[in-house]
């Protein structure tokens, strides 16, 4: 992550957006506020829940079994 005060941000905005694209970029204003640059997909049919897998070795029914599990238990 990488954490830009306003200043630096109007002078280097270009290089500012080309970073935001592989690592968090934080803009900080004077007042404290913080603002996250996150770049827009140029894919209209990008869904924010695709994401990619992790290879593991628990199996999916194993997976539903904890999630049944969990729902009947009481607090």
């Amino acid at each position: 992550m990488k954490t830009y005060s306003y200043l630096e941000a109007k002078k280097n905005l270009s290089s500012l957006l080309n970073s935001s694209i592989n690592q968090d970029v934080i803009i900080r204003k004077p007042n404290g506020q913080q603002f996250r640059i996150v770049p827009v997909r140029a894919n209209a049919n990008y869904s924010p829940f695709e994401i990619d897998g992790i290879d593991t070795i628990i199996t999916t029914d194993e997976i539903l079994a904890v999630v049944k599990e969990s729902r009947e238990k009481e607090y």
